[in-house]
Order: C-alpha cells, then structure tokens, then sequence
C-alpha cells in the first residue's frame, strides 16, 4: 500500500551537527547504527512517525534485518510510543514538525487573505472612478509578508507598514496578530512553551518569557536551545543539591547560556573530595 505524502516530503529539516556530535547517546552509537537512526528521522518527517518494531523498520525503509536488531536497544531509547496507534516519533522531530506545518498553513492562510484584499480593493478603484489607478496598492502575497515566521518586531512592524498607508489594514494585521497571541497560536509563544516544557526550574514564567520575546528566537536558534538543554539538564552542577545551581529561567535566556560548553573534567562529590583529602593528610603524617 502506498503511503501518503506528507506536505514536508520535498522539504529539509533543521539538522544541528554540534548537537548530533555532541550527543551523548549518539555517539555511544556504531556508525551503523547511527544511519539507521537518521533513516528513522527523515521517515518520521516525511511521514510523522516511524513503525514500531525492527522487522518492519527493515520491511519499510530498508536494510539488512539482522542489522536492524543488533541496533534496536539503541533506537528504541531515541523514540516514543504515539498514544494513538503505538508508532514511534522522536519528541525533538515532532515539535520542529509541527512548527513547520503550522508555518506551512499560516503562509497558506496569508496568501488567501491576500487575495481576498486585492479583489476588494480593485473593485473598489473601478466603482470609484475619481480615484487615481496609481494609488492602488500592489496585491499582498506570502512573499510580502515575510517568509520567517519568527522574524523580529521591526520585520512584523514593517510588514504592517507595507500593507497599507491608510491604517485600516494595519489595524486589522494588529488584532490578528493580538488574537493569536491570545487564543494560542502566536508562534513566539508555541516556541516558549517548547522551551518551558523542558527546562528543569519552573519559576518566573512571565520574566521568562519576558526575556524570551526580547531575543526572539529563529527556528534555528531554539533548535540550539533544545539541543544544549538536553545535555545541560544532565550536567553535574546542574543536578547538585536538588537543582539549586539551575539559573532561573529569565537569567538562562539573558545570558544566552545555551552557548555553555560541556565540562570535561570529571566530577567528583563532596563526599569523595573529603575523604581524599583524610587519605592525604593521613599519608603526609606517616611520611613525617
């Protein structure tokens, strides 16, 4: 049976290389192992989930069977259970997923909206015969309004302007963009509670997304931020005395701290430093 294809099948994802080769579990993966895995994330953004077991990885995307089960206990750990019918998606894949289609859809929705306004407007200029063709406005396409969802307030504030001199439509770009924000669907929001969702110190929401709205993420750069997360939520100081040494969120953002680097040095605890510490002295006086 054919599969359908998905409206992203011709359409690249965001593939952070940093990320990938900095990933713990990744690189605990044989080399073959690890193209199995990236062949499981382009099926699931083709098509939004990738089967359930290793013999029908092997039926569907490919490749030598026994291969697919020497690999499993490494993959499976990468994939979760979908509710729904018990097929596999890798969390991170989903999210970025379904940002692209909804950024699919909204560009969609604009070109509509677009169109609707240029034929208005144009049987407006021939009902009204004393006005000047030339102040016709030129017709607003996806193009106009801005290919990056995620742009900043001086784009959305241009792209305002660019609709029209006369404020009406401006006004109505405003509200929309008010009643977005306000039934959930602003993007800038969608993108923060990715973010919300898993950092690990859940105080100061407001400040954070404060923050948040002020460095205005690219879809790019809040794959960066998840991708650093995911190792920093793991690191010895982070986890020390119940997560008292987490920045708070706010603070996280201001400084940027997904640009952090990992620790190398080993940690070792308190405890041990300590009892190093008694060895030593104790060695120093047998010498003495």
């Amino acid at each position: 049976m054919t599969r359908p294809i998905s409206p992203l099948a011709t359409r690249s994802f965001l593939f952070d290389t940093t990320a990938w080769r900095g990933s713990r579990r990744v690189q605990s993966m044989s080399l073959a192992c690890r193209a199995l895995y990236l062949e499981m994330l382009c099926e699931q953004w083709e098509h939004g989930s990738v089967p359930a077991t290793a013999e029908e990885c092997a039926a569907q995307l490919g490749g030598d069977l026994h291969a697919w089960r020497d690999a499993w206990p490494k993959l499976i750990d990468c994939f979760v259970p979908r509710k729904r019918d018990g097929r596999l998606i890798n969390r991170k894949l989903d999210a970025l997923r379904r940002e692209r289609l909804d950024y699919l859809q909204t560009q969609r929705d604009n070109g509509r909206r677009g169109g609707k306004r240029t034929q208005q407007k144009a049987k407006a200029a021939t009902s009204t015969s004393s006005e000047p063709q030339g102040s016709l406005e030129p017709p607003l396409s996806p193009d106009r309004i801005g290919s990056d969802r995620t742009g900043s307030d001086r784009t959305r504030s241009d792209r305002i302007e660019r609709i029209g001199s006369n404020g009406t439509e401006g006004s109505h770009t405003r509200r929309t963009a008010r009643a977005r924000e306000t039934n959930g669907r602003d993007p800038l929001r969608a993108t923060f509670e990715q973010f919300w969702s898993v950092y690990p110190k859940k105080v100061g929401k407001a400040a954070a997304f404060t923050a948040w709205r002020k460095v205005h993420p690219t879809s790019d750069l809040v794959a960066k931020i998840l991708a650093a997360l995911d190792w920093q939520r793991t690191q010895d100081s982070w986890l020390r005395n119940g997560g008292q040494y987490i920045p708070n969120p706010s603070k996280y953002i201001n400084e940027a701290r997904w640009d952090d680097e990992p620790v190398t040095t080993p940690h070792m605890s308190d405890e041990t430093l300590t009892l190093a510490r008694a060895t030593q002295g104790f060695l120093d006086e047998e010498q003495s």
